[in-house]
């Protein structure tokens, strides 16, 4: 009794270990399925992850035109403007920037040599706002209209001061303010606007010279520009916010240049301002009188068009009464390889007689001779 109690122990005990077993087997086999399974997972978050990053440049795409040059190559950076500067540029490159820097965004007009400005800026003395108003906008506005003028008379002078004033006003009463911790959107549109008004009044007083006494505001205006360095934690990986993540590193990127003193190139000004101006990018700018600006580059993009199809029909026609002298040209080569042929076989003739002669000449010689020795 006692060997069979210990038997059928020994047989149940190897029992458990066979189940044990075949159930460690089975986890195993699910842990390995569920770890090819995570990886798997893993594999396609980062794929659509990658194709995300790959779509968000056309997102900021304008309507009819690549506005988004300024993405697709190395950015511009204000600490190296002034070796490039300093460096001419090639042909090429004053060819490619040419037509942008004529538009309405960025052109800086003449002032005619008859001109007057009969005084200088001088700071508002009433009570000022830090807010900004319609009037700022409308001041934006009419130095838009003003800019856009191939020339300047004494009338477009004193508004342009006006609207200065009025910017400056604006500017160097703006409440400075960091402004990482906003949502990515309006990051966007404070950096916007406040482009936009820096770069009117930087090219104000470039055409007004002197009497626009930029030394006394231009620093403190400066002063007052939102602080933006990074975006916030929750917007950094957040997929949705990328387009507004980049567009702010752009205009974040533009306003150094004038803190260092400069303008943005024309290359990457314009490409910017078609992007907060005449995209869905800023909302804000796409309603009410801003809308005046889309409306310049529209009709810009139209001369563009209607001046890429005039230069086709130039080189169409030249291309055309370009073969005309070739063949002529041809022609002319062609008789004149014909005549020097035909000089060739004139004097080869004449040399071929010449020989006969002379032949004919010896012969009759030998002849007088032998008849003479006959003689």
């Amino acid at each position: 009794m006692a060997d069979i109690t210990h038997r059928s122990r020994r047989e149940s005990a190897r029992t458990r270990t066979k189940k044990k077993k075949k159930k460690g087997g089975e986890d195993d086999r699910f842990g390995l399925m569920k770890e090819q399974h995570t990886k798997q997972e893993k594999k396609k978050k980062k794929k659509k992850k990658k194709e995300k990053k790959e779509k968000k440049i056309h997102l900021l795409q304008t309507q009819g035109q690549p506005a988004l040059l300024i993405v697709s190559v190395p950015l511009p950076y204000p600490e190296g403007q002034e070796e490039q500067q300093e460096q001419q540029p090639t042909p090429q490159q004053q060819l490619r920037t040419q037509n942008v820097s004529h538009h309405p965004f960025y052109r800086v007009p003449l002032v005619a040599s008859d001109a007057i400005l009969t005084r200088q800026f001088k700071q508002r003395k009433w009570l000022l706002s830090s807010r900004r108003t319609l009037s700022d906008t409308g001041a934006l506005i009419d130095i838009k209209n003003i800019l856009k003028k191939p020339v300047l008379n004494s009338f477009d002078l004193h508004h342009l001061l006006e609207s200065l004033e009025q910017l400056a006003e604006h500017t160097v009463h703006r409440k400075k303010e960091v402004i990482n911790h906003l949502s990515p959107k309006y990051v966007v549109e404070k950096l916007a606007i406040a482009l936009l008004i820096t770069d009117a009044m930087f090219v104000v007083a470039k055409v007004l010279g002197e009497k626009a006494k930029k030394d006394e505001w231009w620093e403190k205006a400066l002063e007052t520009l939102p602080v933006y360095t990074h975006p916030s934690h929750s917007a950094a990986v957040r997929s949705t916010a990328e387009q507004n993540v980049l567009l702010a590193r752009l205009l974040q990127n533009g306003l150094e240049f004038y803190r260092r003193g400069f303008r943005p190139p024309a290359a990457y000004l314009v490409p910017l301002k078609q992007i907060i101006l005449c995209t869905p990018a800023v909302p804000t700018l796409r309603r009410g009188p801003w809308a005046h600006f889309r409306a310049d580059d529209e009709e810009w993009q139209q001369q563009q068009l209607l001046l890429l199809h005039l230069q086709q029909e130039m080189l169409e026609l030249h291309q055309q009464v370009q073969p005309q002298p070739l063949q002529g040209q041809q022609q002319e080569d062609q008789q004149m390889q014909q005549e020097e042929q035909q000089q060739q076989q004139q004097q080869q003739e004449e040399e071929q007689q010449e020989q006969y002669q002379q032949e004919e000449q010896q012969q009759e010689e030998q002849q007088e001779e032998q008849q003479e020795e006959q003689q």
